[in-house]
């Protein structure tokens, strides 16, 4: 598989953000990017078959059956973490706009409510002229469905949903939504994307607020914590930082977490984070696990030219990871080994990023 150390040469000499350019936004999302338009237009159904699920290794069925949900450019859909039961959850929508323009709006971001119940997850509209795509940032929206995708409605105007521990909906605001008076720190220039306040929401009441707060939210298991990643200023530029603090904003830790690209992190099971990492020379990303109480790092799987790891999400029961590759989605043991590929990137050796599954989420155990 030499298209993944390639297309990483690439996207590093593109000067994109990954989350941009790779896993978070597909490939027709980038700000300019050119598309392969053959080969995403091609792919605009399922990509696992009923023959590639029987041809799954024997060992899967001794796999602890849990539901993982994940997004790409057609929709946000749900698999057991065995490989079967593939079904869609929400569809992507597209329409013209005119010659040679379509509009795509792709459903990206899904996460559970802590009872497993509900699915939140936001719209993103892209319009695409010829083979140049432009995501429009400012009609985002955040949507709550019923946890099998029905019963559908509009929070508000954002992305990067999430849930707390009580239930509410945090999200980060499109960025006519707010202003520089809403943060506590100096706003970086450019402002980017995972970097704006949120946004909370009740979903029964609907009452809503804003928080001083820059970052995509993500929670602990037990709800008592709350890490974002986020900007700051120092005296040799803008950096990156992850701060892992309680719900309650009080004993934040913040911490340099060395990425290769930039995806999301993840909070295991057992409280530690999840996050893709550099390997020794460079040469592709690893998963590593990082400890907010020690400060310890360590390396969950190493990474190769036929298993390159963008993000990790720990199982419930803390046994199980799904993580998110350039081939496909894949499902490890606890010790991030016996990796078994449960949906396949079908855009074969050059890794169309429309059919990257990005943002796998497993449903909370009932």
């Amino acid at each position: 598989h030499e298209g993944a150390p390639r297309f990483a040469e690439e996207m590093r000499a593109s000067g994109q953000r990954a989350r941009h350019g790779l896993a978070r936004n597909h490939e027709h999302q980038g700000r300019g990017m050119k598309l392969r338009r053959s080969k995403v237009v091609a792919v605009l159904s399922l990509m696992l078959t009923a023959a590639a699920l029987a041809a799954a290794p024997a060992a899967l069925a001794n796999i602890v059956i849990g539901e993982i949900a994940y997004s790409v450019k057609t929709g946000i859909y749900e698999i057991r973490a065995n490989g079967t039961d593939l079904h869609e959850l929400i569809s992507w929508r597209t329409a013209t706009c005119g010659a040679s323009c379509v509009v795509w709006d792709v459903p990206r971001h899904p996460h559970f409510s802590p009872n497993g119940k509900l699915l939140t997850y936001d719209m993103e509209t892209n319009i695409v002229h010829g083979d140049v795509g432009k995501v429009e940032e400012d009609t985002r929206a955040v949507y709550v469905a019923d946890a099998n995708g029905r019963d559908r409605r509009r929070l508000g105007l954002g992305y990067s949903p999430n849930f707390t521990s009580s239930g509410n909906i945090v999200y980060s605001l499109n960025p006519n939504m707010w202003s520089q008076k809403l943060l506590l720190e100096e706003r970086p220039e450019p402002f980017e994307e995972d970097f704006a306040p949120l946004e909370e929401v009740n979903v029964s009441s609907g009452v809503s607020q804003k928080l001083p707060v820059p970052g995509s939210a993500e929670y602990s298991s037990n709800g008592s914590l709350m890490l974002f990643s986020h900007q700051v200023k120092e005296s040799t530029g803008f950096h990156t930082v992850t701060t892992v603090e309680n719900t309650n904003g009080t004993e934040p830790r913040s911490t340099f977490l060395p990425r290769f690209y930039d995806e999301p992190v993840h909070f295991t099971t057992s409280g530690e984070v999840s996050y893709e990492c550099p390997a020794p020379g460079d040469q592709h990303p690893d998963i590593c696990l990082y400890n907010p109480t020690t400060g310890k790092h360590r390396v969950l799987r190493s990474g190769s030219s036929s298993y390159w790891p963008l993000e990790a999400a720990n199982s419930p029961s803390g046994q199980l990871y799904a993580v998110a590759c350039l081939q496909g989605l894949f499902v490890t043991n606890a010790q991030g080994q016996d990796a078994h590929e449960i949906v396949k990137n079908g855009s074969g050796p050059d890794y169309v990023q429309s059919d990257i599954p990005t943002s796998p989420v497993w449903l909370p155990a009932p």
